[in-house]
């Protein structure tokens, strides 16, 4: 009897130190043997008699913060916004927001600054209420500002038809190292996601579907220049033609900075795919269908640095007439392996490629490489390159259906054409600027060297270009308005940058090359 007693008092210390009176509901540890993934009849009754929900381990955190705990019904009627707010209160560092099954309406912002939190949806959608209204400035539904955060499985849908203004569904500000995973943004009237100094972002497998709005509206949009990260396996679509449906022309990625890498994204039926307005951006494969524009590149002026590669565009539209597939206004870079062609009903795809320096006040427009890309069907020119300065390096293109291969238009200097190939083409045009074709060679067989010199307040400068011979042609950018700006006495060690005024601060862009 007395080792009965024994028993007793020790399980009653036992329950006393795991279920405490003050021990939340929330805060139940998933036990591998308590439940079955995703199954709601799984539950557990704290100290206080009430009942929580079970999460599978499959979740892999170590703490559960149940919505439906909180008063949330998720029957896509009721207002679940103090219940969703009351649940992001319980949370503690490392906890998982879980919400199982259902649509949770809420008619008011909510913001997640704890650390480590994963949010979890069991086939749940997070909805914005009609006439959403939010009490956050610039009308924000989701603000994430603490490091470490998750989102697996969502679908957060903005409700587009009822809304009255226009609302940021998910913003991640000054947060660190957040993972978002195959998750759904759809009928979003304004930017779905806002990147605002997130550092180590990486994304995948998400969806984002009929989200386009007017203007720069735009479903992915990074505004800073301290955002890095990463986009693998992203698609954007939404149910009618860009041409048909011309009220809803967005972009489906802006990213006005940042240091960004995309992978084996796919479009079909977009505005924009990618406009660059500044920062560093690498693209490597992409599936395009029905588009307006396919790349913009600086298009405020911002000198973007772009790599993209392996990007397969077909039924390209043009926006209006004189557009083009692939928009270059300013930066540099190299396009790589890409095929761009005419969509059988389009009236506005002038055309392929344009690299235009001059047309943005200020911009910069460096050296662009063009390697093995297909144009299909341009109107116009399958290259147009127009007002640059700089050096642009068309190597093994392949032209077919366009009333010109390539368009060297208004002063352009410097356009090398390497091998060439045309279909259905007529001619080559060179108006007032220099091009050269050249056969049977890579661009291999260039040397080429270049950098940034400083060009402060002087209107003459000697530059070391580097090359163990003398450069055939040395072009220039300066970045800031100095006039006129000409190269004289290049040899074998330097060569000579001129301009027609002084500038405190300048710099200037230079490229060697040798052929």
């Amino acid at each position: 009897m007395k080792r009965f007693a024994y028993v007793l008092v020790i399980a009653a210390l036992v329950s006393a130190l795991a279920f405490p009176a003050a021990f939340a509901v929330e805060q139940r540890q998933i036990q591998r043997e308590d439940f079955r993934y995703g199954n709601p009849d799984n539950t557990w009754t704290s100290a206080g008699g009430k009942q929580g929900h079970y999460l599978s381990n499959q979740v892999g955190f170590p703490f559960a913060v149940d919505v439906r705990d909180h008063g949330a019904v998720g029957d896509g009627v009721a207002d679940d916004t103090a219940a969703i707010q009351a649940a992001v209160t319980a949370l503690v560092v490392g906890s998982t927001l879980y919400f199982p099954k259902g649509t949770y309406v809420f008619s008011d912002d909510w913001t997640i600054s704890t650390d480590n939190i994963t949010i979890r949806c069991d086939g749940a959608t997070l909805k914005l209420s009609d006439s959403f209204y939010s009490t956050s400035a610039n009308s924000l539904a989701v603000t994430i500002s603490g490091d470490g955060f998750k989102m697996i499985g969502c679908t957060l849908d903005g409700n587009k038809a009822n809304q009255t203004i226009d609302t940021i569904f998910l913003r991640f500000s000054g947060a660190d190292s957040a993972k978002f995973l195959y998750n759904k943004f759809k009928d979003i009237e304004y930017h779905a996601l806002y990147l605002e100094d997130a550092t180590n972002f990486y994304a995948e497998g998400n969806d984002f579907i009929n989200c386009f709005g007017q203007g720069n509206m735009s479903e992915v949009y990074s505004s800073g220049t301290n955002n890095t990260g990463k986009f693998s396996n992203t698609h954007f679509s939404r149910n009618t033609s860009p041409r048909t449906d011309a009220t809803n022309d967005g972009q489906a990625y802006y990213m006005d900075g940042g240091d960004w890498e995309y992978s084996n994204d796919t479009f079909d039926n977009v505005t924009y795919a990618y406009d660059f307005r500044k920062g560093k951006h690498t693209v490597n494969g992409a599936i395009i269908k029905g588009v307006d524009t396919i790349i913009a590149m600086g298009m405020a002026g911002g000198a973007p640095e772009v790599c993209a590669s392996n990007i397969n565009a077909t039924d390209v539209y043009g926006y209006t007439t004189g557009s083009t597939g692939i928009q270059i206004y300013s930066g540099r870079g190299t396009l790589e392996n890409i095929k761009i062609k005419k969509a059988a009903s389009a009236t506005n795809f002038t055309y392929g490629i344009s690299i235009i320096g001059g047309y943005i006040a200020g911009s910069i427009l460096d050296l662009i490489n063009v390697l093995n890309v297909e144009i299909d069907g341009a109107a116009n020119s399958a290259v147009l390159v127009q007002g640059m300065d700089n050096g642009v390096i068309l190597d093994k293109l392949f032209f077919r259906n366009s009333a010109t291969a390539v368009r060297n238009d208004t002063s352009t200097r410097n356009i090398l054409v390497i091998d060439p190939v045309v279909d259905n083409i007529t001619t080559f045009s060179n108006d007032t600027g220099s091009m050269q074709r050249i056969y049977g060679h890579d661009s291999s067989f260039l040397t080429l060297n270049g950098g940034t010199a400083a060009y402060d307040n002087v209107t003459s400068l000697v530059v070391a270009h580097g090359l163990a011979v003398t450069p055939t042609s040395v072009t220039v950018a300066p970045s800031a308005n100095v006039g006129a700006v000409w190269v004289t006495d290049i040899d074998g060690t330097n060569f000579t940058v001129n301009s027609g005024s002084a500038v405190a601060g300048a710099s200037v862009y230079w490229r060697a090359q040798k052929y």
